[in-house]
C-alpha cells in the first residue's frame, strides 16, 4: 500500500507543526496548550493521521 502523502509536502509540514504545538499543559494539566481542549486535541489527532499516512522512507525523522 503506497502512502498518501508524500514527506516533503507542505501538509506534512503543517501537521508536523501542529502536533508540536497542540501538546497538553502539563503532567497535571492534560487540556491542549494552544486551543483549550481536552488533549489529543482535534487538531493534533488529524495532524497524527497525516503523520501516519506519510512516506517517510529514506528521510532522517525529525529533518
Amino acid at each position: 500500500m503506497s502512502a498518501l502523502f508524500n514527506a516533503d509536502s507542505v501538509v506534512v509540514a503543517t501537521a508536523r507543526e501542529l502536533l508540536g504545538i497542540h501538546l497538553p499543559q502539563s503532567a497535571d494539566d492534560p487540556t491542549c496548550a494552544v486551543c483549550g481542549q481536552l488533549s489529543p486535541c482535534g487538531p493534533a489527532a488529524n495532524a497524527r493521521q497525516i503523520e501516519l499516512a506519510t512516506d517517510f522512507t529514506g528521510r532522517l525523522v525529525g529533518a
